[in-house]
């Protein structure tokens, strides 16, 4: 799908511009949603907007550019990472394309020696180094780098800006790309914490090492190998808190003024119930964090904190512990097949419900229907 808009252009390397989209069969989608487009001209200028894919079952039917910062975002385009075109020297490992996740795109690369191109990144990009010890230069927004790149070496380059030489001094077996939005919160979620969407500006930043970020980095690389039963929930809740890290300490705010938002207490007994009623009548369906916070009244950005203060429990932790209790339970009081136990709580197959069973149980479905 191809969209022309026109945009009031502000500083950002991507624009927030609103539109409501419409189904092939004639059914609206409301409320609007958001498409980013490339800073490309200046004020009053149309441009193109990224083609994400002819497949994509719906068309622009109107627009609504009354409105000139940025909107509150309900459907959020999906970042589009290195894809084939970008390193053309080395192999993509594998991609989290087919996890499901919303607001991070992650892809994990092998290089060799020798230069990887030139490339303007669309999306915020972070690299980790996983297997390699190298010295590692590149140049981007008017700045060289260079480093000794070693296991968990971190390098953060900001959506617009071109890297115009990397050159790596040996090879890379494996490295792991992190893209996030052009701003690495959602509109909504930066006025949450008291930014100003308008007055951020990342850094081109290389080199360096952070504990939180390889601990994320390390957590979402095992989510892609080996999937958990609520990976999608924890993958949610490390991106709202990698995008606050990188506002915190690459870019121009203070690091001070960017915190985690503070969960205003714990749930209280009737959300927290509602809440947990919702969970237990949908454990077979595909639960997010923004489900389960709309069932609070809460904004997602809050509502994990709100929980685990409640609970003890992460959203995700606690849905996986609700599945292989029931699962348990069935086990034993119902002779349904285990293959429909699976279905039944969430889990994508008998093989994939086995695995988790036998690690989170410590035997096997048919194991401990026995047992």
């Amino acid at each position: 799908m191809c969209i022309s808009l026109t945009y009031t252009q502000n500083k950002h390397y991507c624009h927030t511009i609103l539109f409501r989209i419409t189904w092939d069969n004639g059914l609206s989608l409301s409320p609007f949603g958001e498409v980013h487009v490339r800073r490309d001209g200046g004020a009053g200028q149309t441009v193109g907007a990224q083609d994400w894919g002819a497949a994509m079952p719906f068309r622009l039917a109107a627009v609504d550019q009354s409105q000139t910062g940025v909107l509150v975002p309900e459907i959020v385009a999906q970042l589009g990472g290195h894809q084939d075109a970008k390193y053309t020297t080395g192999t993509r490992l594998g991609t989290s394309d087919n996890r499901g996740w919303k607001g991070l795109r992650a892809e994990r690369w092998r290089h060799s020696e020798g230069d990887l191109g030139e490339v303007e990144v669309r999306d915020t990009k972070i690299i980790v180094m996983v297997q390699g010890h190298l010295p590692i230069r590149r140049r981007g927004d008017g700045r060289w780098q260079h480093c000794d790149a070693v296991p968990g070496t971190i390098w953060v380059c900001p959506a617009g800006v071109r890297e115009d030489m990397v050159h790596l001094y040996g090879e890379v077996r494996e490295s792991l790309h992190l893209f996030l939005p052009a701003l690495p919160l959602s509109g909504t979620a930066l006025r949450e914490i008291d930014v100003d969407p308008d007055k951020v500006d990342l850094h081109f930043d290389g080199g360096f090492r952070d504990p939180l970020i390889e601990q994320i980095s390390w957590t979402i690389r095992a989510e892609m190998l080996d999937p958990a039963p609520a990976g999608k929930m924890l993958v949610e809740t490390l991106t709202s808190a990698l995008g606050v890290h990188i506002l915190r300490h690459h870019s121009n705010l203070e690091s001070e003024s960017v915190s985690l938002p503070v969960a205003r207490g714990a749930l209280e007994p009737q959300r927290l119930r509602r809440v947990k009623d919702f969970i237990d009548t949908h454990l077979g369906q595909d639960l997010t964090i923004e489900t389960l916070a709309n069932e609070a009244s809460l904004s997602p950005f809050h509502f994990a904190r709100a929980f685990k203060a409640a609970t003890g429990m992460a959203p995700h932790s606690y849905v996986t512990d609700r599945r292989i209790d029931r699962a348990k339970s069935w086990i034993l009081e119902d002779r349904r097949p285990l293959a429909e136990i699976a279905y039944l709580c969430g889990f994508s197959s008998q093989a994939y419900f086995t695995g988790w069973f036998k690690r989170l149980a410590g035997a096997t479905p048919a194991a401990y229907r026995k047992g």
